[in-house]
């Protein structure tokens, strides 16, 4: 059975097909030389914070199919984040809470995973064995309790031997012990002086007083065999024991090796061992005597009979970890039940066996634990023994929703990953309690900005709620490249990006009213349209819709400068764009009606935004000073003036000729090009923003809404082009330029009258009419 155990007691070594933990690995040995050299050991329990979500998610992210590999890759990473703590521990004389800390979670959350991996391999050794061939083996067939505690006993130990400051110890004490004198030299040195220093057998549980040198290299034996023991090492324990000449103890670890050694339980009275397990009722009852009449035996003498003979005290009295309590009480569970199991099939022996432990059972013993150990990993182990994956979460959720005030990454980073850990495994859970953790652990990431994690997390989620995590995240990113980490991200879990890009611009509207909200507002609504350009040409049009969206807000408020930047965002012209789309993708099919009017629409907006930059620019130059032309001197101060002071004059009143002859030119091209930009707002193909509605969109409240809303937009911004047009022939004194207007403003084919209002009409007539000369028929 020893050597048939030990085939589920070693972690697979190296990392499982499909996963990989090379990364963390680098990643450690950069923080460690790296940062460590600088001193920056704030910063470092934050950086295996961040190493550590990004090589689950990595792992997480390939596969989660083959639970048990990655759980074995957990275990891994965890074990290189461990090392990368311990050596910055090694290099601070004063260790900082921060990282002890840091290190006590890892080693927590390592635990758990070694568990579920011994649960797993125990799980497969059991189907493989067969009935009828010791009382143990039948024992962990047929007892579901027993082989739970038998892998919480062999798991407390591998976690007591991998301790690597108290593996150090106790293996340094046992090297230099074999190294000593024997054991008992001074005792015997003075007996043979005819001093009474023993009374009875030397290495007897019952003896006398020893030479107090003696004593102490004995109980230093002591100690050290009761840590391997803790450490599950019996073998290296009977070396020491009968190097150190303490040899009566050897035989007694055979019955402590019987809950772990098949072999020495056999069903048939012809084996040899049978006799030894038919006095193991007799051996218990003298360890118990021995333990309660033995005055003169060392504290720690009694505490490792106790723990051979499946005793809980004086062991468990003494201990003053959680973890060594916890193995006392396994440790007398498994005893009792292996006690009655050989009662049972020993009838001679039934009568002589005191059942203690029986009672003992996975959950009454952490119950006992719970009393003085409030870390939430202790809870973690017991559901994960019991395989009760319900109970788990809740308790999880209710420990993190207890303690939200505090930070907690790497437990909630591990409550996420058990959580998917039981979806993935189809095990039984509450949805709301995994959906919980999932949504926790997705803030943490956001917090931590680790936007490109999101979506496959969310994506664990029920539809509805992990689109509403990802749009309201995703309508926060403003970094291009993040945006398209994200969306990638997005893909790879199979989300439909086109949509999903769609209803986050739909979400940026519904919260931000261009026309109540501020700057602030204006900028989110626009960087929520760039998520338009990202997922390819199948957004191409959307992308044209929802900036007409925009700009029809835009304009409505008369926010121009906001209206800009929109453009700007549009790299190539949008509209260019999507006509040349249309035409590669749908060769020879004409513009549907709606999309043709969106295009007119989009660039009509352009259109007005390039001509009022032209009137700007126009009405700039206009107010600038003419430069001014020296006067020519009077002939008396001319006479005065010698040749060079005249050439001097001559020169400058040249430049400034010429500077004055190219202001008026270039107010001239400035005003001309201004006309032409307003005019082409009058002479717009089809009609500036002028659409007509289909009969089939009449009855649509939303065609209806936006019809009306661009009629009040065309009368505006009309009156404005006209009322600019007005402003430049009057500055400029352009009577013929008047004239035109009156004339375009009366031309029913154009419709521009009939699209302002009777007031602006009237002002306009009349500044006509001042400017070409008072034509009555204007006014």
């Amino acid at each position: 059975m020893a050597s048939s155990i030990s085939e589920f007691s070693v972690l697979s070594a190296g990392d499982p097909s499909g996963y990989s933990t090379t990364k963390a690995s680098n990643g450690i040995d950069w923080l460690t030389s790296a940062q460590l050299a600088l001193g920056d050991d704030e910063m470092i329990p934050l950086q295996i914070v961040k190493a550590l979500i990004e090589d689950f998610y990595t792992n997480c992210n390939r596969s989660t199919e083959n639970v048990e590999a990655l759980i074995h890759c957990f275990h891994k990473l965890l074990d290189d984040a461990i090392q990368a703590l311990r050596k910055i521990s090694a290099r601070n004389s004063a260790e900082k809470d921060v990282i002890v800390s840091a290190q006590s979670q890892l080693v927590n959350e390592q635990k758990a995973y070694s568990l579920l991996i011994k649960l797993v391999d125990s799980e497969n050794f059991v189907g493989q064995l067969e009935k009828g061939r010791s009382i143990l083996s039948d024992l962990l067939i047929d007892d579901c309790e027993f082989r739970r505690l038998s892998v919480l006993m062999e798991w407390c130990e591998e976690n007591a031997f991998n301790e690597p400051k108290a593996n150090a110890e106790v293996f340094d004490e046992c090297a230099e012990l074999e190294k000593g004198s024997h054991i008992r030299a001074e005792t015997l040195h003075m007996r043979k002086k005819d001093e009474k220093w023993c009374d009875m057998d030397l290495d007897g549980a019952m003896h006398g007083r020893l030479h107090a040198l003696d004593e102490d290299k004995q109980n230093r034996v002591y100690n050290a065999v009761y840590t391997l023991i803790r450490c599950g090492r019996t073998n290296e324990a009977v070396a020491l024991l009968k190097h150190a000449g303490l040899a009566a103890l050897v035989p007694s670890l055979k019955y402590h090796e019987m809950s772990r050694d098949s072999s020495l339980t056999p069903l048939s009275n012809e084996n040899a061992s049978f006799r030894i397990a038919n006095s193991r009722a007799f051996f218990k009852r003298t360890v118990a005597r021995l333990i309660a009449k033995g005055q003169s035996m060392s504290q720690i003498e009694r505490c490792l009979w106790s723990v051979i003979g499946g005793l809980l005290e004086p062991a468990l009295s003494l201990c003053s970890r959680t973890d060594d309590r916890l193995w006392c009480y396994l440790n007398t569970a498994i005893e009792g039940r292996l006690d009655a199991a050989i009662a049972e099939h020993h009838q001679n022996a039934t009568a002589d066996v005191e059942q203690k432990g029986c009672d003992l059972m996975v959950a009454s013993i952490f119950d006992e634990i719970a009393t003085q150990e409030r870390s939430p990993y202790y809870s973690s182990y017991r559901y994960l023994v019991m395989n009760d994956s319900e109970a788990h979460l809740s308790c999880l959720r209710q420990w993190l929703e207890c303690h939200h005030r505090e930070q907690h990454p790497h437990f909630l980073r591990y409550a996420a990953h058990i959580a998917l850990i039981y979806m993935t495994s189809n095990q039984p859970f509450v949805e709301e309690d995994a959906y919980w953790l999932l949504e926790r652990y997705i803030k943490l990431l956001i917090s931590l900005k680790l936007f490109a994690m999101v979506p496959f997390y969310a994506s664990k989620l029920p539809s509805e709620t992990a689109e509403h995590i990802i749009i309201n995240f995703m309508y926060e990113i403003e970094d291009e490249k993040i945006r398209v980490n994200v969306l990638a991200a997005a893909h790879s879990v199979g989300i439909d990006t086109t949509e999903l890009c769609n209803k986050l611009f739909a979400h940026a509207i519904e919260l931000n009213d261009a026309a109540d909200e501020g700057d602030k507002c204006d900028l989110k609504l626009i960087n929520a349209w760039n998520w338009l350009k990202y997922p390819g040409k199948e957004a191409l049009i959307e992308a044209l819709f929802a900036a007409n969206l925009i700009l029809r807000r835009f304009f409505g408020v008369e926010k121009l400068k906001e209206a800009k930047l929109v453009f700007e965002q549009m790299e190539g012209g949008l509209c260019d764009v999507v006509e040349k789309f249309w035409s590669i993708e749908f060769v020879g099919t004409s513009l549907p009606r709606e999309l043709a009017d969106a295009i007119a629409e989009n660039r009509s907006y352009q259109a007005y935004l390039e001509a009022l930059d032209d009137f700007n620019s126009w009405f700039n130059h206009f107010k600038m000073s003419e430069p001014e032309v020296p006067q020519t001197p009077s002939k008396d101060l001319w006479s005065r003036m010698d040749i060079q002071q005249r050439a001097a004059f001559e020169v400058e009143q040249a430049k400034a000729a010429e500077l004055c002859t190219r202001h008026r030119s270039t107010g001239d091209v400035l005003c001309e090009t201004a006309i032409d930009s307003l005019v082409g707002i009058l002479l717009f193909p089809g009609g500036w923003l002028k659409f007509t509605s289909l009969e089939q969109d009449i009855t649509n409240e939303r065609v209806r809404e936006r019809m009306e809303k661009l009629r009040e937009i065309r009368q505006s911004y009309l009156g404005a082009v006209v009322g600019m047009l007005i402003v430049i022939y009057d500055q400029s004194q352009d009577s013929r330029g008047a004239v035109r207007l009156a004339d375009l403003l009366a031309n029913e084919k154009y419709e521009i009258a009939e699209a302002l209002s009777r007031d602006q009409l009237r002002g306009f007539c009349r500044h006509l009419s001042v400017i070409s000369g008072g034509m009555n028929k204007w006014a």
